[in-house]
């Protein structure tokens, strides 16, 4: 139904690094996260996500690794 309503801009929130998915969202997972943003630009919407940061052992490898790839999965024409 989201997707037929054609938004200005589609947000999905992968919230946090693949490691710690499991423990800050316990109902979410980071590959469904991944799949819905790509279904969304497949299907040309405009996409965008966000990733809290803080939770305490996080590193900086992990969000870069983490960034690019919500970035990449969700590229939309933009």
């Amino acid at each position: 139904m989201v997707f037929d309503s054609q938004p200005d801009i589609f947000n999905h929130n992968i919230e946090t690094v693949r490691r710690l998915s499991p423990r800050v969202r316990n109902k979410a997972t980071y590959e469904r996260t991944l799949f819905v943003l790509a279904e969304a630009a497949k299907a040309g919407l405009r996409t965008k996500s966000g990733v809290m940061v803080g939770h305490g052992d996080e590193t900086v490898d992990e969000l870069i690794e983490t960034l690019p790839r919500s970035a990449q999965r969700s590229a939309a024409k933009c």
